[in-house]
């Protein structure tokens, strides 16, 4: 089986049949296939995505063995500009095949909108009547797409949209809003349904009415987008309270009605200091969960980062930010304060079995934006803004690995 990860076109002065491709395209063990277009190995934009693209179109459209293609385009052009330059280069051959074994295709192009057009371009080199999955991370959305995807995708079983850039429940919005509702209360039974943004569109028991029997992952998200420490801001741009996650109900109503979950990601509120003890919302959350463990593979749990930036760090007069040294003691101490926290829930979940992946992601903080920068909290000292610093933090929970440690967890924390 052959699997091809990051290609890119380093020389925009190949045809758009290069007969190279052409004959990694028809290699008969082409099976996954994922394209970076315009981004290099050191990060640096080589070569106009328009070119990666073309080739990755032509790549997989002349493929009969591929079941999985991405490609991830970086967001520096206009999507204008892109169209009409890819449309200069690309010249689609009458002849031209269309790939019949794609089953899974993920779209990370910021210039690309969710639309009518779009399914109409992909029909164009892929049968898309059997795509089976589909992930558009970053474009937004248009009321075209939903209203023609229930037709033009009649087989899909994996979804995953970003509701997150549609700006708030403006007037405007509420026609693409409502199409969302529409096609998720009318399509097929999902397999797979990841969504951020989701709270704007329907609610948890509609969604969980029409698909829970068949789900087996379930990824619900509101993106914490920060204006200052403390503060989560909603897309309309009013100031929220912080008091996001699910409910016990919530919880239950999923633990009821889907059978065959594995897979679960969901935000959580915190109402209490980092102690289980201290917290009866998440005790008895997790709890709930914790009949499920056997069946449950994964679950990833959202805190936000409210209260962290003044636990990380202390204005001056705490005894704790004299110095940068003391200051970076203090937040190693606080560290170890989440991660007993963190090993706690995982205990919760899954410390009364001991087979089975149980592995548990716990993020303090938003970690599904591109926009890291606004993550950059302020350092004090003597009263003073001395730097910048990033104050979420990700832990990865899994089994412990050695015999004589059954029924434990290790740890990995990243910063970012």
């Amino acid at each position: 089986m052959l699997k091809i990860f990051c290609f890119d076109r380093w020389d925009s002065s190949l045809d758009h049949l290069d007969e190279s491709e052409t004959a990694l395209s028809i290699y008969p063990t082409l099976k996954c296939f994922r394209a970076s277009g315009g981004v290099s190995h050191i990060g640096h934009f080589d070569m106009p995505p328009q070119y990666s693209f073309a080739a990755f179109k032509s790549i997989v459209a002349n493929s009969q063995s591929i079941s999985y293609a991405g490609i991830l385009l970086p967001n520096y052009i206009a999507q204008v500009e892109f169209l009409q330059s890819e449309e200069d280069l690309l010249k689609v051959s009458t002849t031209r095949k269309k790939c019949r074994s794609l089953k899974a295709l993920t779209l990370d192009a910021p210039m690309l909108q969710l639309s009518k057009d779009l399914l109409i371009e992909l029909d164009k080199y892929i049968e898309i009547s059997n795509l089976e999955s589909v992930k558009l991370s970053r474009g937004l959305p248009e009321v075209g797409y939903f209203e023609h995807a229930a037709t033009m995708l009649p087989n899909l079983k994996d979804v995953s949209w970003n509701f997150s850039a549609i700006p708030g429940d403006h007037p405007t919005q509420i026609p693409l809003l409502k199409a969302a509702k529409d096609y998720i209360l009318t399509c097929a039974p999902l397999r797979t349904l990841s969504l951020w943004g989701w709270t704007r569109v329907i609610s948890l028991a509609d969604l969980i009415n029409r698909h829970g029997q068949t789900l087996t992952s379930l990824h619900l998200h509101e993106r914490e987008e920060p204006r200052h420490a403390g503060t989560i801001v909603s897309l309309d741009g009013d100031d929220e309270d912080g008091e996001r996650g699910l409910s016990l109900l919530d919880v239950q109503l999923i633990k009821r009605n889907c059978p065959n979950l594995q897979d679960l990601s969901i935000d959580v509120a915190r109402h209490g200091g980092f102690d289980l003890q201290e917290d009866s919302n998440i005790s008895q959350l997790l709890d709930e969960l914790a009949d499920s463990g056997s069946q449950l593979r994964k679950l990833q749990i959202y805190f936000t980062t409210d209260g962290l930036t003044a636990l990380f760090h202390p204005q001056s007069g705490s005894g704790n930010s004299s110095n940068d040294e003391e200051s970076q003691s203090y937040a190693t101490d606080l560290e170890l304060v989440l991660e007993k926290y963190v090993r706690s829930i995982w205990s919760r979940l899954y410390g009364g079995t001991s087979t089975g992946e149980r592995l548990l992601d716990v993020k303090f903080g938003e970690w599904e934006s591109k926009a890291d920068a606004f993550w950059r909290q302020p350092r004090f000292r003597n009263g003073s803004v001395t730097s910048m610093c990033d104050v979420r933090r990700y832990f990865e929970v899994r089994p412990h690995e050695r015999d004589d440690h059954v029924g434990e967890c290790e740890i990995r924390m990243r910063k970012k």
